[in-house]
């Protein structure tokens, strides 16, 4: 079952941590300022429900692109994950998975990206809007190699 976020309805591995809870208010606070087509849904399928926002980013070349960005239990000690949603992307994947941009393969029913670079972690101090930015990057390159 789908909710739309409401701090009411947090998924219970928020609702035990009050430093998690309070984090969670601010990004959502942080990311609705910055990509205001974003929005927060709790998806109650799985036993301690799965937060995630969902929204659409634009490209350079105006492209736009559905993307999930994932919340793990222990956020913000490990970066959320971003799945692009779109169909094609996920075509594009199936058929070229040797040389397709870095990326986690299939999840969450879409691409999961790789938005950091190999050694480099996540820091707890950075927000979901950063993974998003990242997540644009990522896009920019994917459209790069496609057009090749």
């Amino acid at each position: 079952m789908l909710q739309t976020y409401s701090s009411n309805l947090l998924p219970n591995w928020v609702k035990e941590d009050r430093n998690q809870e309070s984090r969670l208010h601010q990004e959502i606070s942080n990311l609705q300022k910055r990509y205001e087509a974003f929005h927060f849904y709790i998806d109650r399928s799985e036993e301690n429900g799965t937060l995630y926002a969902h929204g659409v980013l634009f490209t350079a070349s105006e492209n736009a692109y559905k993307i999930r960005l994932y919340f793990p239990e222990i956020y913000p000690n490990c970066q959320p994950l971003p799945v692009v949603m779109d169909d094609d992307v996920i075509h594009d994947y199936r058929n070229r998975i040797h040389d397709f941009p870095s990326n986690f393969g299939l999840q969450k029913q879409g691409v999961a990206m790789c938005i950091t670079d190999m050694g480099e972690k996540w820091k707890t101090n950075n927000f979901a809007t950063t993974a998003l930015d990242s997540a644009v990057i990522w896009l920019h390159k994917y459209e790069i190699w496609k057009n090749q």
